[in-house]
């Protein structure tokens, strides 16, 4: 009897120590999800122009005469890619680009009255990123004939050459598709929308509809363009409008 209440006190000390470890165990899982939980980067909705209509946000816009920006950049023509940075600016009617390579200047490109130089030459595909590609990026709102059609998440822009969809909720581009020559298609991607502090305000000092001013507004701060085979990453680190 006595070995019976030994064995049967051991078999419940057993039971209860791993009852008690197995309840320690999961107060620290739960504790541990708890945490990542909290610590976990949360998705913020963004509404940014939330008092404009979308035809108002674009006739702001449109006061912008150049914007200045420093950009990195990767190239993917699927059989090797090519990372740099560049610095642009880009007018109403034109664009200045100096490529750089390890902190050396690689290249430049230049656009005026559609008259477009490169040293040392590229090809005709690297152009038209380049140039058709970032200025109707930047640009995105130059047009003087838009159509306007609503959707239910989304605006669709449309003009002769282009169609872009804006995100209702920020009124900022999500997605771009330009037509060019011979019937091919130019698409531009936007992601992370930023916003634009002035690191001189009184050097970037523009009145956008005072007193209800769209100064400083937001803009997207990653771009992925593709046309043919090329497929081109932008990460814009700076950002200046004149």
């Amino acid at each position: 009897m006595k070995n019976s209440l030994r064995i049967l006190t051991s078999i419940e000390g057993k039971v209860s120590l791993r009852g008690f470890f197995y309840l320690i165990f999961h107060l620290c899982f739960t504790l541990s999800l708890l945490l990542s939980l909290s610590c976990a980067k949360k998705q913020v909705d963004i509404t940014i122009y939330n008092d404009f209509r979308l035809e108002d946000v674009i006739s702001e816009h449109k006061k912008i005469n150049s914007i200045e920006a420093l950009l990195s950049i990767e190239f993917d023509r699927g059989d090797n890619i090519m990372s740099g940075d560049a610095f642009i600016n880009i007018g109403q009617d034109t664009l200045d680009m100096r490529l750089y390579y390890l902190g050396f200047l690689a290249g430049e490109v230049k656009e005026e009255n559609s008259i477009i130089k490169s040293n040392p030459k590229l090809d005709p595909y690297r152009l038209t990123i380049l140039v058709d590609g970032l200025k109707n990026s930047f640009m995105w709102w130059k047009s003087n004939d838009f159509i306007i059609e609503e959707r239910e998440d989304f605006y669709v822009l449309k003009d002769i050459n282009k169609i872009i969809f804006i995100n209702k909720q920020t009124l900022l581009p999500i997605k771009q598709t330009i037509s060019i020559i011979n019937g091919e298609e130019l698409n531009i991607l936007y992601d992370e929308p930023v916003r634009y502090v002035p690191e001189d305000e009184e050097k970037n000092k523009v009145t956008l509809g005072e007193p209800n001013s769209l100064f400083p507004f937001w803009y997207n701060s990653r771009l992925t363009i593709t046309y043919k085979n090329y497929l081109v990453k932008i990460r814009i680190k700076s950002y200046s409008i004149f």
